[in-house]
């Protein structure tokens, strides 16, 4: 790459709250073409109940459940993750114990045992017990701005992107009720709304991880943080433009796009990948859907490309039977499954 590129993003490489504001962090290039190419067909499976609304779709247990949170009863719509057969509906709407206010499809956690939402600025965790909705567990997240690219790296503990002002910090710790800054956006002629625009970050970590990942929707930049905040390193891209966005260009739909949203198992995760094409054409579904599949211990490991592209694509992994479905938000009349036994 570029040394007259890579020295400000040197100079501008400051760690988060436990390190030393003067010390740089490595360097490392991605080159995409040495990495494996994984070319995935998809299987249809029309769906026998009609979805509404759907916000996401993610694997839970022996399911995989399409989030309606505009309903007022049957918020999940829960299919068998092997069939993709429907089972039933659950969760209602209400101030309930069990109940949800306003869920947020952009965030959801799950493991074995429970899956946890955002509510209302609430992460609520549940149990599915006898096809009902039971809370385990809620733990408020105050921040009083929006949460924002939000994934939880302990039990009360998360890891966001900072405030919608774009105000330094760049990023936020929550950390049982208590806010800690964390690290300095890039180099950017812009320190308002625009810089929290443009920056925007899809972040990667999960519970009791020695690692978090930030991936700029609109730059090529990965930044990888350790849990107390370090920097540990920066990667780019080989061969794609690294360079300030520029807000002009966002705003009428011809600024490069990287990174997009993202789905995380216990060993692996997925995070779509737009490969720098102009964001009008992402958001007009007019791609080929592609993902890099990363290890949490060892890197990105492949590009995986679809056969079939969505408007808007929604996308959950199950590493138990080795699947990714594919949800069009768009026309949500079918469930597309992907083998990823070659890949996992």
């Amino acid at each position: 790459m570029n040394r007259k590129i890579i020295l400000p993003c040197l100079l501008l490489s400051l760690l988060g709250f436990a390190c030393n504001p003067t010390t740089t962090v490595p360097q490392t290039e991605i080159d995409l073409n040495r990495l494996p190419t994984v070319e995935l067909q998809a299987e249809s499976r029309p769906l026998d109940s009609v979805l509404w609304a759907p916000d996401c779709i993610f694997a839970f247990d022996d399911y995989v459940i399409v989030e309606e949170g505009k309903r007022s009863t049957g918020l999940f719509q829960c299919f068998d993750a092997q069939s993709l057969d429907f089972r039933f509906a659950c969760g209602t709407r209400g101030k309930g114990p069990n109940e949800l206010l306003n869920p947020l499809g952009a965030y959801v956690v799950s493991n074995d045992s429970t899956f946890s939402l955002l509510d209302n600025g609430i992460e609520k965790e549940f149990r599915i017990v006898d096809k009902h909705l039971v809370l385990t567990r809620k733990a408020p997240i105050v921040i009083y701005d929006a949460v924002n690219g939000l994934t939880r790296i302990g039990r009360d503990r998360y890891f966001m992107n900072g405030r919608s002002d774009g105000s330094e910090p760049e990023h936020l710790f929550y950390d049982d009720g208590h806010i800690i800054d964390c690290g300095h956006y890039p180099e950017s002629p812009y320190e308002d709304h625009r810089r929290f625009i443009l920056e925007f970050k899809t972040n990667a970590g999960h519970i009791d991880g020695d690692t978090i990942y930030s991936f700029y929707n609109n730059r090529n930049l990965i930044r990888k943080y350790a849990p107390d905040g370090r920097l540990l390193e920066e990667s780019y891209l080989s061969g794609k433009e690294c360079k300030t966005p520029d807000y002009d260009r966002y705003h009428s739909g011809q600024a490069s796009q990287f990174f997009g949203s993202s789905c995380m198992g216990d060993s692996v995760f997925l995070i779509a990948f737009y490969d720098g094409v102009p964001n009008a054409t992402v958001y007009a579904g007019d791609y080929d859907p592609e993902f890099l599949l990363w290890r949490w211990d060892t890197g990105v490991q492949c590009r995986l490309k679809l056969d079939r592209r969505y408007q808007r694509p929604a996308f959950t992994l199950s590493e138990k039977l080795h699947r990714l479905y594919v949800l069009d938000l768009q026309q949500p009349d079918r469930i597309d499954t992907y083998d990823l036994n070659s890949v996992l």
